[in-house]
């Protein structure tokens, strides 16, 4: 893949590209623990992985958008492109203020991820949920979305059989 002559890519070459797939996850799985080696700190750890999702999506939108409407379908499709595969299911707990986001096949709580006690490998995707959509609410057709947190709630590297994700509407 060749560079645009500004140095970034354009949004076919980036939505193209395995965003977290194959190397990133070899990479994040070696992350997770190296950090926990740093901090001795699981929330602090989970902290940094939610900050680092949040940034990483707040940046690939700037070259991509979702098409869908709505929060479910918004996490769907976001999903799809950063993950290169289809989520689960998105169950809506309480119309327009909760839902839960399953994972079975998360490729973040993959082989090679080791246990940590309360520490969730997938948190990382609640950042990019949590920063993708509060992110949105800034651009045009998008304002009508409402602020919303993200918790990661189980995962497979946690020793649950899914990933799953809380996504609760705070304004």
């Amino acid at each position: 893949m060749q560079m645009a002559e500004t140095d970034s890519f354009n949004s076919e070459e980036l939505i193209k590209m395995s965003f977290l797939s194959g190397v990133i996850t070899d990479f994040y799985i070696q992350l997770v623990p190296k950090l926990m080696e740093k901090y001795k700190d699981e929330q602090k750890v989970a902290d940094i992985l939610k900050t680092f999702g949040s940034r990483l999506i707040i940046r690939f939108q700037n070259y991509w958008t979702p098409k869908s409407n709505g929060i479910k379908r918004i996490i769907e499709e976001t999903y799809r492109i950063i993950m290169r595969r289809r989520l689960r299911r998105v169950i809506e707990e309480e119309k327009g203020k909760k839902w839960i986001m399953v994972d079975s096949d998360c490729i973040l709580c993959g082989k090679g991820s080791k246990k940590f006690k309360n520490l969730h490998y997938c948190t990382l995707f609640t950042g990019i949920i949590e920063g993708g959509i509060n992110h949105l609410r800034e651009k045009k057709g998008f304002e009508y979305l409402p602020k919303i947190k993200a918790e990661t709630i189980a995962s497979k590297s946690h020793g649950d059989k899914v990933c799953k994700h809380v996504i609760t509407v705070v304004e």
